[in-house]
């Protein structure tokens, strides 16, 4: 992986980003989606660019677009490209609320899919949110939105393939605490999500619970453990061929 950034001005940057990964774990996914994804090869192909530029000290835009292919060594799964482009705005109202931050996104996302009856989806995601340091070791997040789906797809008859389309719309958000001292940093969220499944054709609904704390025994020792609660649903509306679901629970000492 390779990443590189320059500052144009005082005010403006670029950023950019490449990489090329071939995993074959079945738990390589487990712990950001709660899927396990099998032991076939996955080749990923990945790069982004950034930029960004502060109008003031208390204001900040940025844009993103990244672009990630994905093949397996199998047929069993569904090879895929994404393209995803990001446009956020951050305004610090301390002067308003102290410690605290703005933020607003708007998202488009499209996947085109090989060698499957959904062609591609396409997604249009907004979301809001802020952030505040309640106290000095305690930091509150949050953000919600929306997220609407279409899904290209071909429906087989006897004499050839129709093209038809589906749509579907989802709430998002996600709520974070912080609790950091000089030894122990912990973080509790909730979340909820629509997002691509590697190697199927559709999206997931994703609902998560974690928590994540670490803490120092000594300068060279560090105690940390991570507990995940995942439920996926797929639906019909983008582009599952049924309603399943799937829990994981996971729990990570280290």
């Amino acid at each position: 992986r390779a990443k590189a950034s320059h500052m144009l001005t005082e005010r403006t940057g670029i950023e950019s980003t490449a990489g090329l990964s071939r995993d074959s774990s079945p738990d390589r996914d487990l712990e950001s989606t709660g899927l396990i994804l099998g032991a076939n090869i996955r080749n990923t192909k990945q790069y982004s660019f950034k930029g960004t530029y502060s109008p003031s000290e208390l204001m900040n835009t940025d844009i993103t677009y990244n672009c990630e292919k994905q093949t397996f060594d199998s047929n069993q799964y569904t090879d895929s490209t994404s393209q995803t482009v990001d446009l956020g705005y951050t305004i610090d109202v301390g002067s308003m609320l102290q410690e605290t931050t703005l933020r607003i996104d708007l998202l488009y996302d499209r996947t085109k899919y090989l060698d499957s009856l959904v062609e591609k989806s396409e997604n249009y995601e907004w979301r809001a949110g802020a952030s505040h340091q309640m106290t000095e070791l305690l930091n509150l997040s949050f953000y919600l939105g929306t997220r609407n789906t279409t899904s290209t797809y071909l429906i087989p008859t006897w004499f050839e393939l129709i093209e038809d389309k589906s749509h579907s719309r989802g709430m998002i958000g996600q709520a974070s605490l912080g609790y950091k001292t000089e030894y122990t940093d912990t973080t509790v969220s909730i979340s909820r999500t629509m997002d691509n499944v590697s190697g199927e054709s559709h999206l997931s609904d994703r609902s998560t619970a974690m928590m994540d704390t670490s803490l120092s025994i000594s300068r060279t020792a560090q105690a940390m453990l991570s507990a995940q609660y995942i439920l996926n649903r797929e639906n019909k509306g983008t582009g599952s061929v049924g309603n399943t679901r799937q829990l994981t629970v996971n729990i990570s000492p280290g």
